[in-house]
Protein backbone atom coordinates (compact mmCIF):
# COMPACT_ATOMS: atom_id res chain seq x y z
CA UNK A 1 0.00 0.00 0.00
CA UNK A 2 0.99 3.79 -0.62
CA UNK A 3 0.66 6.51 1.43
CA UNK A 4 1.10 10.06 1.05
CA UNK A 5 1.48 12.04 4.76
CA UNK A 6 4.04 12.50 7.06
CA UNK A 7 5.83 9.76 7.96
CA UNK A 8 6.24 10.27 11.50
CA UNK A 9 2.61 10.18 11.96
CA UNK A 10 3.01 6.76 11.49
CA UNK A 11 5.68 5.66 13.63
CA UNK A 12 5.20 2.79 15.98
CA UNK A 13 2.40 1.88 14.43
CA UNK A 14 2.20 -1.55 13.74
CA UNK A 15 0.11 -2.21 10.37
CA UNK A 16 -0.18 -5.89 9.04
CA UNK A 17 0.76 -5.14 5.77
CA UNK A 18 3.66 -3.60 3.91
CA UNK A 19 3.15 0.24 3.92
CA UNK A 20 5.42 2.91 1.52
CA UNK A 21 4.91 6.11 3.70
CA UNK A 22 5.49 8.75 1.00
CA UNK A 23 5.98 12.07 1.46
CA UNK A 24 4.12 15.08 -0.74
CA UNK A 25 7.60 15.63 -3.05
CA UNK A 26 7.90 12.11 -3.32
CA UNK A 27 4.81 11.24 -4.83
CA UNK A 28 5.24 14.73 -7.30
CA UNK A 29 8.40 12.84 -8.28
CA UNK A 30 7.09 9.86 -8.76
CA UNK A 31 3.64 11.21 -10.96
CA UNK A 32 7.10 12.90 -13.23
CA UNK A 33 8.74 10.08 -13.74
CA UNK A 34 6.30 7.26 -14.06
CA UNK A 35 2.95 8.99 -15.16
CA UNK A 36 -0.35 8.64 -13.04
CA UNK A 37 -0.09 7.40 -9.46
CA UNK A 38 -2.78 7.45 -6.70
CA UNK A 39 -1.59 7.14 -3.18
CA UNK A 40 -3.66 7.28 -0.62
CA UNK A 41 -3.34 10.98 1.30
CA UNK A 42 -3.34 11.02 5.11
CA UNK A 43 -3.65 13.99 7.43
CA UNK A 44 -4.25 14.43 10.59
CA UNK A 45 -5.32 16.73 13.26
CA UNK A 46 -4.58 16.58 17.31
CA UNK A 47 -6.34 18.86 19.83
CA UNK A 48 -3.78 20.76 22.35
CA UNK A 49 -3.73 17.54 25.16
CA UNK A 50 -3.15 14.93 22.47
CA UNK A 51 -6.07 12.80 23.37
CA UNK A 52 -8.22 13.27 20.53
CA UNK A 53 -7.12 12.92 16.49
CA UNK A 54 -9.34 13.78 13.87
CA UNK A 55 -7.44 11.60 10.81
CA UNK A 56 -8.32 12.66 7.25
CA UNK A 57 -7.83 10.10 4.29
CA UNK A 58 -8.23 10.78 0.57
CA UNK A 59 -7.87 7.72 -1.75
CA UNK A 60 -8.76 9.68 -4.84
CA UNK A 61 -12.04 7.80 -5.62
CA UNK A 62 -12.86 7.36 -2.35
CA UNK A 63 -12.57 9.79 1.03
CA UNK A 64 -13.23 9.92 4.78
CA UNK A 65 -12.27 10.99 8.20
CA UNK A 66 -11.28 9.00 11.57
CA UNK A 67 -11.77 10.32 15.07
CA UNK A 68 -9.55 8.59 17.34
CA UNK A 69 -9.56 9.25 21.12
CA UNK A 70 -6.97 8.41 23.77
CA UNK A 71 -7.75 6.49 27.28
CA UNK A 72 -5.91 5.40 29.52
CA UNK A 73 -3.06 5.91 27.11
CA UNK A 74 -4.27 3.72 24.45
CA UNK A 75 -5.99 5.23 21.60
CA UNK A 76 -9.13 3.95 20.93
CA UNK A 77 -10.99 2.18 17.76
CA UNK A 78 -12.13 5.04 15.60
CA UNK A 79 -15.52 6.35 14.73
CA UNK A 80 -15.35 6.91 10.83
CA UNK A 81 -17.36 8.98 7.91
CA UNK A 82 -16.60 8.07 4.79
CA UNK A 83 -17.58 8.40 0.87
CA UNK A 84 -17.31 6.83 -2.50
CA UNK A 85 -17.61 7.91 -5.72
Amino acid sequence: MFVEGDPKLFEGIDIPQRVMVLTPPQVQDIRARFGLFYPIAVHALFNQAHTEALVFWNASWAAGNLTFKKKQGQWQPPAHNDWIT
